[in-house]
């Protein structure tokens, strides 16, 4: 497992709150709808950290504010100690060199005209990274670091496998010398055996380059393979905070404990998984959010005032925090 090196915060997110505006209906009211709300998590020097929960909870939100894609009503992100709301012209697009996105949709991020070699070498030239004569070797040298032979370089996205396209959007994204990746499902869709590679060629990658990883995903497998911390989310709150070892063996939240019932057996990476079951309920409307706790409609351990207080993060020590009355109750 990794083990975060020496150093303070590289990305600080305090309080951050993204609201959209929907229309209810065709001729009704504009309803503010809250998709982030006061989310704040650390990613340090050498941290991989997993942010976890099901479709819908606000973990690709928060990574589109963490990237700058994303203005959000309130809180701030700050990476290497800027403000990155703040920042525009050279400045932005000097950070946007540090901070690298792995998509979710990694075939839809290929334009599908331009081969392996040309995708690669844009962000080369448009940062003036490498001169001309000096940029086929680069890529030639950034296809290696990510297992791929260099006549791949005059391919098209087409002619990629799925675990291809995603060595691809990889080398792409360590081009621009990044200190910060943020990874949005980075094995979705791949089969079990290339999910394996996948993950072992970040896992090396994080070493040689002493990479910080932020890794939105799903899939808790993979979370606990890959990360030292995880934070868990739920209807756009982080509800519980921990590293990884004890987040897994002694889950505090009723959320991340069905998490983990729910979750697919997994004997090894790559190895097939087993559905263990699914979380009771339905997660709720952002339109009509629950009074209190937003998990309380669902939980098996709902008591009194689950309904009407909204707990914050109350730390339990030893790198432990979780929003929860049954234990924000206890230092009372």
């Amino acid at each position: 497992m990794p083990t975060a090196m020496e150093s303070g915060p590289l990305l600080e997110v305090e309080h951050l709150c993204v609201t959209f505006s929907a229309r209810k209906g065709s001729f009704g009211p504009r309803l503010a709808l809250k998709a982030v709300d006061g989310v704040s998590l650390e990613v340090a020097s050498g941290d991989v950290v997993g942010l976890v929960g099901e479709s819908g909870s606000g973990k690709t939100t928060t990574a589109r504010s963490i990237l700058g894609l994303q203005k959000p009503d309130r809180g701030s992100v700050l990476f290497e100690g800027r403000e990155i709301q703040s920042l525009s012209g050279p400045d932005l697009r000097a950070l946007r060199k540090r901070i690298q996105l792995i998509p979710q949709d990694a075939i839809g991020s290929l334009n599908p005209r331009r081969t392996v070699r040309q995708t690669i070498s844009e962000g080369l030239q448009v940062h003036k990274l490498v001169p001309k004569e000096s940029r086929q070797e680069r890529v030639d040298e950034l296809l290696a670091d990510v297992g791929l032979a260099p006549e791949f370089a005059d391919r098209y996205p087409e002619e990629l496998s799925g675990g291809q396209i995603r060595r691809v959007c990889i080398a792409r994204a360590l081009s621009m010398g990044p200190s910060l990746i943020v990874a949005d499902e980075p094995t979705a869709g791949l089969d079990v055996s290339v999910q394996a590679q996948i993950l072992n060629l970040l896992q090396e990658l994080r070493r040689r380059h002493q990479l910080s990883v932020l890794l939105i995903s799903h899939d808790l497998s993979v979370v606990r393979y890959l990360c030292n911390k995880v934070a868990v989310m739920y209807f756009g709150r982080i509800v519980e905070l921990g590293e990884t070892r004890d987040l897994f063996s002694d889950p505090k939240h009723p959320y991340t404990r069905a998490l983990l019932e729910a979750a697919p057996t997994v004997s090894a990476i790559g190895r097939g998984n087993e559905l263990k079951g699914s979380i009771g309920g339905e997660v709720p409307s952002l339109a009509a959010p629950p009074a209190g706790c937003s998990f309380h409609p669902r939980c098996n351990q709902f008591h009194q005032g689950c309904d009407e207080i909204s707990p914050e993060l109350f730390e339990l020590g030893g790198h432990r925090s979780v929003a929860c009355l049954l234990y924000s109750d206890r230092s009372q």
